[in-house]
C-alpha cells in the first residue's frame, strides 16, 4: 500500500487526532481533469499530477483492476 505523511491543505484544518488512530484520507483517484487548476497547479504535466497527490494526501483508490485486466 501507498503511504505517505501527508502535508497540510489550507481550506483543511488539522483534525487533532490521537496518535495510535490510523485515520487515512484520500480520493477516488488523482487524475480528475475538473482538478487542473483547482487542485493540481494549472501548468503541472499530468504525468506528474499522482505525485503532487501524494504530498497532501496518504491514501488514493485504484481499482482499475475491477473494471479491467490490466494490459502489462
Amino acid at each position: 500500500m501507498f503511504s505517505k505523511r501527508a502535508k497540510p491543505i489550507k481550506c483543511l484544518s488539522p483534525l487533532n487526532l490521537i496518535d495510535q488512530h490510523k485515520i487515512r484520507i484520500g480520493a477516488c483517484a488523482w487524475s480528475f481533469e475538473d482538478w487542473r487548476g483547482s487542485f493540481h497547479p494549472s501548468d503541472l504535466p499530468e504525468s506528474q499530477w499522482l505525485e503532487f497527490y501524494a504530498n497532501y494526501f496518504p491514501a488514493v483508490e485504484v481499482d482499475s483492476t475491477f473494471y479491467a485486466a490490466p494490459a502489462e
